[in-house]
């Protein structure tokens, strides 16, 4: 468990009452993303993730009950890096807490976790957020395209945990 202030950072499966706002946040934040499929078939992909003991799985940030953050460990990311496994994705924290170092925890937390489950390496794409990844310890390895987001460069990222 990491601790921002009053937020906690948790694995899904100690709060699973949280999955449908985890499925409606991300969905709401990366709709081409999260919400190419049906919200049932989101919500049961978040169902999955529940889990402390292998991918994928998602942690969240917790004000009290309030979700105020989330982000999962998934083997696969980005089709222009499939040859890379072991991922932090969906990093989502509500606007009006961005800034206050809860992205961060969640970073830290998927890292001690991953590290946990004896990974050795966490990769991550961002287009908006490569400097919170930097101070957490990833170094850029190659940037991307992707379809989804022509013309925005990917900033792809790893982390070595050993």
């Amino acid at each position: 468990m990491e601790r921002q202030g009053d937020v906690v950072v948790v694995a899904l499966a100690e709060r699973p009452e949280l999955i449908p706002g985890v499925t409606e946040a991300l969905r709401r934040e990366w709709a081409d993303w999260y919400g190419r499929e049906d919200f049932t078939d989101t919500l049961f992909e978040f169902s999955r993730r529940a889990r402390t003991d292998a991918l994928p799985m998602t942690l969240v940030a917790v004000d009290g009950a309030r979700l105020v953050g989330a982000a999962s460990l998934v083997q696969a990311s980005i089709a222009t890096h499939a040859h890379l496994t072991n991922w932090i994705g969906g990093l989502w924290v509500t606007p009006e807490r961005r800034g206050q170092g809860i992205g961060a925890a969640l970073v830290e937390a998927a890292c001690d976790h991953a590290k946990r489950l004896g990974m050795g390496d966490l990769h991550a794409a961002t287009a908006t957020a490569e400097a919170l990844f930097v101070r957490a310890g990833f170094e850029r390895i190659d940037t991307a395209t992707l379809d989804a987001h022509p013309g925005e460069p990917i900033a792809v990222l790893r982390k070595r945990l050993t």
